[in-house]
């Protein structure tokens, strides 16, 4: 993404100073985040100014959940609120979209846009490997 003075994403990692901290690493790493807050599709929270909230990191593949909590906290970059560390994958599609019908942690007022449902410790489908080049289970 072309570095912007008024990108959201780039204003929130500025904030964070998350170049630096990546910089000092010395290794080539993404991070997947969602801005939230004033100006981003109606501020739905309530939010006071804008925040980025970190769900996955890619350091030449996904970090295990608990490697990537653990590199977020080092990091001091916040992630997205956890709703479930015991979930089991279940065989029904209608249980799964069920599950992902909430309110949002941060104000109940309003419903969840989601859920994102991923491994605790990383795998590869190969069904998933036949039609793409990332065969990671996440959803």
């Amino acid at each position: 993404m072309v570095e912007d003075e008024e990108n959201s994403f780039w204003k929130r990692a500025r904030e964070l100073d998350v170049q630096n901290k990546l910089r000092v690493l010395g290794d080539n790493i993404a991070i997947q985040g969602e801005p939230m807050g004033e100006g981003i599709q109606g501020n739905k929270l309530k939010l006071k100014g804008q925040i980025i909230y970190v769900f996955n990191i890619d350091k030449y593949e996904y970090l295990v959940y608990q490697q990537f909590v653990d590199f977020m906290k080092n990091l001091e970059l916040p992630i997205v609120t956890l709703q479930n560390n015991e979930y089991e994958r279940e065989n029904d599609i209608n249980a799964t979209v069920k599950r992902s019908m909430i309110k949002n942690e941060i104000f109940k007022e309003v419903w969840a846009e989601g859920v994102v449902i991923r491994p605790k410790k990383e795998f590869n489908d190969l069904l998933l490997l036949e039609i793409a080049s990332n065969s990671s289970v996440s959803f």
